[in-house]
């Protein structure tokens, strides 16, 4: 499942992202794991969201998009599906998405990544990169209405102050 990447240090992290991933099929959406989360259990979604970065640098698109959407399930599993640390994978399976030109499935994570981001303070960043992707995406499809919306937004965002972000956009083209 991950062999190029795979790195002695990092063997126990695949492991246990391989046990999640079989356990939170097994459960369904619905079930949730119970019982304190374990260390390591806090390093797979960000171990496997940078080696998807990597293969999909390698323009092996097909294992980045499988890494990226196992790290996708497996965080939402972990907590919940709006949780904010779905930010990051979402933006580059995006990324994995729109390098192929998959510009719906690519817009589609980029919305949800921007609404995640929108709803946490610390996301600011993730925020403007959606929101930055989105423009291209846009811009690519030649929507300009909504292109200039972004536009707007990423201005918007531009002039907040990151430590009191009180409005920021959680719905496209808002």
């Amino acid at each position: 499942m991950f062999p190029e990447c795979l790195t002695e240090a990092s063997f126990p992290l695949y492991v246990r992202a391989r046990e999640l991933l079989e356990q939170a099929i097994k459960c369904g959406p619905g079930g949730r794991r119970s019982g304190p989360l374990q260390y390591l259990d806090s390093l797979i979604v960000p171990a496997l969201t940078a080696q998807g970065i990597e293969l999909s640098r390698n323009q092996d698109f097909d294992r980045a998009e499988h890494v990226l959407v196992t790290a996708i399930t497996i965080q939402q599993w972990l907590y919940h599906p709006t949780h904010e640390d779905l930010s990051n994978p979402l933006l580059a399976l995006g990324d994995v998405y729109a390098l192929q030109r998959r510009l719906r499935e690519a817009e589609t994570a980029y919305l949800r990544a921007l609404g995640i981001s929108a709803k946490s303070d610390a996301r600011i960043e993730q925020h403007k990169k959606a929101l930055v992707c989105l423009i291209d995406l846009l811009g690519r499809q030649e929507r300009r209405h909504e292109e200039f919306q972004m536009r707007a937004s990423l201005e918007r965002l531009g002039r907040e102050n990151p430590f009191v972000v009180k409005d920021r956009p959680n719905k496209p083209y808002e």
